[in-house]
């Protein structure tokens, strides 16, 4: 894994797409990152970095991210309305193209069915209600890339692994709502799982990468944050309880 990205400039806040409106900065590496530290929970970061890390496996279109480190010299200097940024570790992902927007409902037609299938059981899997979108409102947590393939790319997983998970909110708001059925094919439901394993099975390792800071404060006591456990009981659902795992989507 690559040592955090040491950020050299705070350049403003996100603005439309974003729900969390993370501070736009510059990284050493000469890009732009939008980071999340103090404007969000330490068990939203870790979120973040697992479902981004488990969307990458599922070969879903995800910015790129990584660890990004403000040094707190950096924080010193920041004008009154970027106070919410702090010192340390956090979660950067790469800014989208020039050009992009967020995601609206009409945009959804354009968009590859068997992507947003994809999207649907893999937001489904790890507990994360939180792309919405209708005709009058949403969030869809997703932005469109004009003339780009794909033309999506999704964003903002710190809700992820929610225990408060609503099964009909979720099939009623989600954006990809109208592909439940690709999944009652028996056997694009048992290759999703051969995907899905190996990316169960590196939960470990990956969460050996948090930072420390992420999971214990300044006198070493633990976070209110997920601990893997959870996490991981949220992610074998599909082995462990196969059946129930799949029905929403054979029994429309």
């Amino acid at each position: 894994m690559r040592d955090p990205i040491q950020i050299t400039e705070v350049k403003g806040r996100a603005q439309g797409g974003y729900s969390s409106a993370p501070f736009r900065c510059r990284g050493e590496d000469g890009l732009d990152y939008y980071v999340k530290l103090g404007n969000t929970h330490p068990s939203g970061l870790i979120t973040e970095w697992i479902g981004g890390h488990l969307a990458k496996a599922m070969g879903l279109p995800i910015a790129d991210f990584n660890l990004v480190y403000v040094d707190p010299d950096l924080t010193e200097t920041l004008p009154a309305d970027f106070k919410e940024l702090r010192s340390g570790i956090g979660f950067g992902s790469l800014c989208a193209p020039i050009g992009h927007r967020e995601l609206v409902f009409s945009d959804i037609s354009l968009l590859d069915a068997e992507l947003l299938a994809e999207v649907l059981i893999f937001d489904y899997w790890i507990a994360n209600e939180d792309r919405k979108l209708g005709t009058a409102h949403g969030n869809p947590n997703a932005l469109w890339l004009p003339r780009r393939d794909p033309n999506l790319l999704l964003i903002d997983h710190d809700n992820a692994f929610d225990s408060s998970f609503g099964l009909e909110t979720f099939f009623n708001d989600h954006l990809a709502r109208d592909e439940k059925s690709a999944w009652m094919n028996r056997e694009r439901r048992e290759n999703w799982q051969l995907m899905a394993l190996p990316a169960i099975e590196s939960l470990s390792s990956l969460w050996a990468t948090i930072p420390e800071e992420w999971l214990t404060n300044e006198f070493d006591e633990p976070l209110p944050v997920p601990s893997m456990k959870i996490i991981e009981n949220f992610l074998i659902r599909p082995i462990v309880a196969e059946e129930d795992f799949w029905q929403p989507f054979v029994e429309l």
